[in-house]
């Protein structure tokens, strides 16, 4: 496996370092995920959390959550 910056050149790597800077400025969040907890929420409200997602999410993304509205229905 190849180290990364050698797949850019100076000034690709340079603007990339420049627009990561600038983000952290920003006060762009580090994190790109999203962390639910959900076992402590009832199954109406994870049926609607699931249809809001779904705009964002793919059914597979998604399938965690459906085994905790399956297991919640029970």
């Amino acid at each position: 496996m190849g180290n990364l910056r050698d797949k850019y050149t100076n000034e690709e790597w340079s603007e990339m370092e420049t627009k990561i800077e600038n983000d952290r400025k920003n006060g762009k969040p580090d994190e790109i995920f999203l962390y639910l907890y959900i076992p402590n929420k009832d199954v109406n409200e994870l049926r609607k959390l699931r249809t809001v997602l779904s705009d964002f999410y793919s059914k597979y993304d998604l399938s965690t959550l459906d085994e905790w509205i399956a297991w919640k229905s029970r």
